[in-house]
C-alpha cells in the first residue's frame, strides 16, 4: 500500500503524461491506436484503487482498450494486479485490455507488457480453439 507521499507521487507521473496517451502506448506497447478515447475505470477491491491509464481506440481499425500503469515501486504481485485490473476492465467495458506496466528503477524506467487477456479476447472473438 502507498504512502501518503507515494500517492502524491504517482499523481503527479498521471498528470504528466495525460494528454499523450497515443504516444505513450505506441511507444511503450508497440501498438497504434487511433480514436483515443480516456476511460475511467476504478478498480473496487477493499480499497478503492483508480488506474492510472486507461483509454479505447483503434488499432488496425478493430477497437482496443489500453491500460497503462505507472510504477513507482517495486511489486513482487504485479502480474496478479494486472490480471485482476484486466478483469475489472473487461467486467466495465467488455474487452480485455492490452496492458503495459511502465516501472520507475532507480533512474531508469522500464515496462513490462501484460496481453494474456488481450490475447485470449482476440482468440475467443476469431473463434480459435487452439489452448494457450
Amino acid at each position: 500500500m502507498l504512502d501518503h507521499a507515494g500517492q502524491k507521487y504517482d499523481v503527479t507521473i498521471k498528470n504528466l503524461f495525460s494528454g499523450s496517451e497515443e504516444g505513450l502506448i505506441e511507444y511503450f506497447g508497440g501498438i497504434t491506436l487511433e480514436d483515443v478515447q480516456p476511460l475511467n475505470v476504478e478498480f473496487n477491491r477493499i480499497e478503492m484503487k483508480s488506474s492510472d491509464l486507461v483509454v479505447r481506440g483503434l488499432s488496425g481499425n478493430e477497437p482496443a482498450i489500453c491500460h497503462m500503469e505507472f510504477q513507482t515501486t517495486d511489486d513482487p504481485k504485479m502480474q496478479v494486479r494486472m490480471l485482476r485490473y484486466a478483469t475489472e476492465i473487461y467486467d466495465s467495458y467488455g474487452d480485455f485490455p492490452y496492458q503495459i506496466c511502465l516501472r520507475k528503477n532507480r533512474r531508469l524506467w522500464s515496462w513490462r507488457r501484460f496481453s494474456l487477456g488481450w490475447h485470449l479476447a482476440r482468440r475467443l472473438s476469431r473463434g480459435s480453439s487452439r489452448r494457450l
